[in-house]
């Protein structure tokens, strides 16, 4: 006779408060912060994030106004887990606050993905799951997340089991839509042929300010 398994115990998730996610925010470094930013402006789970190009911004001759917001552009982002599905292709509005997340990702090297980082090594995880060089792996992020949390004294006394991850942000991104009265899925479940005949020539995100301030 088999050995019986015993069926596995739902990990009770805690949730991310708006005041914990600050107080890791800042404790953490430049590129942690903007995939952290990225995550809670677009509802998208870590594979997306990392796997944001710059070249998947494309921005409009002239802002237009959609929904009461100022758009200047649209994010073009590929869902992983229903790659094979329509709407697996899901166009972001750029708005001021979207704006200003990816205008101030850049530094002093120009780099191929907006969550980027130079390595202080070179390892095998790295060069398997990653394309260039800069990118930041999923499991990397996740462990950065982890220990920045730890840093920043969130829920110290929670099991370990029960510990929050990056994917927290994006319940606290939904969280913070739904409060606001905001559908946080329509705005990402267009497909890119419902906006491209709003599409122009790519432009550049450099030197540009975004009137928003932290």
């Amino acid at each position: 006779m088999g050995k019986v398994c015993k069926p596995k115990e739902k990990k009770q998730r805690q949730r991310l408060t708006l005041d914990e996610y600050r107080a890791i925010w800042i404790v953490s470094p430049s590129w942690l912060r903007t995939a952290m930013d990225l995550a809670l402006e677009t509802t998208h789970a870590v594979n997306e994030i990392c796997s944001v190009r710059y070249t998947d911004v494309q921005l409009l001759a002239e802002p237009v106004s959609e929904g009461g917001l100022l758009v200047s552009g649209y994010l073009r982002i590929h869902r992983q887990k229903v790659q094979h599905k329509e709407a697996s292709r899901v166009v972001i509005p750029v708005t001021p606050s979207l704006f200003k997340i990816i205008n101030e990702s850049h530094d002093n090297v120009r780099y191929k993905y907006v969550v980027h980082r130079m390595p202080s090594r070179i390892s095998n995880e790295v060069s398997k799951h990653c394309d260039h060089l800069t990118q930041i792996n999923r499991k990397y992020l996740i462990r950065a997340f982890s220990k920045y949390l730890n840093l920043a004294g969130v829920k110290k006394k929670v099991a370990a089991e029960c510990r929050l991850t990056f994917h927290e942000i994006r319940g606290l991104a939904i969280h913070l839509y739904d409060n606001a009265g905001h559908d946080p899925h329509k705005p990402a479940l267009l497909t890119p042929m419902l906006r491209a005949q709003k599409y122009t020539k790519m432009g550049t995100l450099s030197g540009c300010k975004s009137p928003l301030q932290r």
